[in-house]
């Protein structure tokens, strides 16, 4: 299965191993990305759906906007997730919405 719940097992590994290093939302947006020639592939009946981004150039051109959009993105979706808990939810759910960069902070 080529969609992006599949890719997450190997985030949620990183993740454990990295910790506050990495993002897991900002994963998951760089697994999409990677999965949109997938289902353009799949909704035009390709027979082969793994193509062009899962060559070296073609993860390139997926990795160089999900290294811009990445924090951003991920950071809105973080605060829409803790907008949409209950009150009763958001002391075990809510999450922290800041995600800093780790490369080039000195």
């Amino acid at each position: 299965m080529p969609i992006t719940p599949l890719h997450l097992g190997s985030g949620l590994a990183l993740k454990s191993l990295a910790g506050d290093k990495m993002s897991l939302t900002a994963f998951s947006l760089s697994q999409v990305f990677m999965d949109l020639e997938v289902v353009g592939r799949m909704l035009l009946g390709v027979d082969q759906l793994h193509g062009f981004t899962n060559i070296i150039v073609g993860a390139t051109t997926v990795l160089v906007p999900s290294v811009f959009l990445g924090k951003p993105v991920s950071e809105a979706v973080l605060r829409w997730w803790n907008r949409k808990l209950s009150a009763s939810s958001r002391t075990l759910l809510a999450v922290d919405c800041s995600i800093t960069r780790v490369w080039g902070s000195e």
